[in-house]
């Protein structure tokens, strides 16, 4: 019956949904873009529960198993995409921003993430879950306590590779910028390539695109209005293709289908704007739902409850976490980052 969730979180999604007939960039504003990232980070949120219980493989259940074993980690791109996009839209408006970039962007969410991580320490305690970690490699994502940690540990490498390529070439031309920041980010992708499994690496294209959008976003506004359905077909059939090939084994697939699956998204998103306040405010929370989500997850599996029950006494309980979290979160962030 987990089917039911898919249907209820595409009927939210799509209340509100109007036409952009204008065909300017609001589809890359702060409004829209929050939107598109609540309807994925709800994704995420069924895609977690998933690890903690069994699916039976039924007629009903099968729509449901098959969308999260083909969507894999497309479901994590729009986040790392406009991370990318909203980084370069603020080195560019905010005076004086890379100066403050290492204390604001880096130690901030570093700061949050290992608050989190104490969460799972103290829960870990309780429970009597023990893990053997290196708790300094822990606290910067290399390694976890049960707690997500690859996506944080990726984003934080790569704010640190985006800070360095601006600071380092700030008098340089914007595309040597670009480059450089692509030709770094291959190589984190060669280092994880080396050293931890493919969903570590795979959707990183997706951030160094945002970036790129971002410098040529009146190019593909043009572009998008001259050749809308084309770019809409085109990019659907071959985010399928390349779905298919990675689903058969063909890593490198996945990594460009990261990029290819933006494009689709943006593509979408272009002439339908996603408009409502409950999927608004999902994407406004996006890394305390993402980080603290397993915390519930992990208490309740202790207990035998039916799958249903499961599932939304876990959110109840992260609804309520969630918003206390970002409280003393911030408040503690403020104490340390003056």
């Amino acid at each position: 019956m987990m089917t039911i969730y898919l249907g209820i979180l595409a009927i939210i999604s799509l209340i509100g949904v109007k036409i952009n007939k204008t065909g300017d960039d609001r589809y890359l504003d702060k409004e829209h873009s929050t939107s598109l990232k609540g309807i994925f980070v709800a994704v995420i949120l069924l895609s977690h529960f998933n690890q903690y219980i069994t699916i039976e493989n039924t007629a009903f259940n099968y729509p449901y198993l098959l969308f999260f074993e083909r969507i894999g980690q497309l479901m994590v791109t729009p986040f790392l995409f406009f991370s990318g996009y909203g980084v370069m839209l603020s080195i560019d408006k905010k005076k004086d921003y890379l100066s403050s970039f290492l204390k604001n962007r880096v130690l901030k969410t570093l700061i949050h993430f290992d608050l989190a991580v104490c969460l799972y320490y103290i829960m870990n305690l309780v429970l009597g879950i023990n893990y053997t970690v290196n708790p300094l490699l822990v606290l910067i994502g290399w390694d976890s306590v049960g707690n997500s940690n690859w996506y944080i540990f990726v984003l934080l490498c790569l704010y640190l590779i985006t800070y360095l390529v601006f600071t380092l070439f700030k008098n340089n031309k914007r595309i040597l910028q670009l480059i450089v920041l692509s030709f770094l980010s291959l190589a984190l992708i060669g280092l994880l390539i080396m050293t931890k499994s493919d969903y570590w690496y795979d959707t990183i294209p997706a951030y160094v695109l945002g970036v790129w959008y971002y410098c040529y976003k009146d190019v593909m506004n043009i572009i998008l209005n001259k050749h809308y359905w084309i770019i809409l077909i085109a990019s659907a059939l071959l985010t399928g293709v390349l779905n298919i090939l990675g689903y058969r084994g063909y890593g490198i697939a996945n990594v460009i289908n990261s990029a290819v699956f933006c494009v689709l998204l943006l593509t979408i998103t272009f002439k339908f704007e996603i408009n409502n306040p409950i999927i608004g405010l999902l994407g406004n929370y996006v890394f305390e739902i993402y980080i603290l989500q397993r915390i519930p997850y992990t208490i309740l599996a202790t207990m035998n409850l039916n799958v249903h029950l499961y599932f939304v006494l876990s959110v109840m309980i992260l609804i309520g976490l969630t918003f206390v979290f970002r409280k003393l979160a911030n408040l503690i962030t403020n104490v340390i980052i003056k």
